[in-house]
């Protein structure tokens, strides 16, 4: 499926967008044309990027510093883009582990289960018309 064209009142999400893969797929997508939300912990991070962004691709960029693994914050943010113009999202929050599961450390395997989380929500919109309506894509 083609990367759907930026529109002024459409905004691509994208998680984990303060370095790494995030980053870079928010810096193309913001290069592209796209207005974006972009989402970390790092609040601090993320005003840098979007003004790096504005600046040099005179998109919108919208910061949302949330941890997605507290429960409270991730029902927030979720509800807000539920009600948005979302085009594009790019679930990139998260790391992935290896190796035996009795030898992995629990708090580092929240992760994983906001990963999973924001796919099945991600699997709603899309059952509710997300990507049809409004000519979305979904990127993991």
């Amino acid at each position: 499926m083609p990367v759907p064209a930026p529109s002024p009142d459409a905004r691509a999400v994208v998680t984990g967008a303060s370095q790494g893969i995030g980053e870079a797929l928010a810096t193309e997508l913001a290069a592209r044309g796209h207005n974006l939300i972009i989402t970390a912990r790092r609040g601090e991070v993320l005003t840098d990027l979007a003004a790096r962004l504005t600046e040099r691709y005179g998109v919108t960029v919208e910061v949302r510093a949330v941890d997605l693994a507290d429960p409270a914050a991730r029902a927030q943010l979720c509800q807000e883009l539920a009600e948005r113009n979302i085009s594009i999202l790019c679930n990139n929050a998260g790391t992935a582990t290896f190796g035996p599961i009795a030898g992995l450390d629990p708090a580092g395997e929240r992760f994983a289960w906001v990963r999973a989380y924001f796919e099945a929500k991600a699997r709603q919109r899309a059952a509710a018309g997300f990507p049809a309506d409004a000519g979305g894509l979904l990127a993991k």
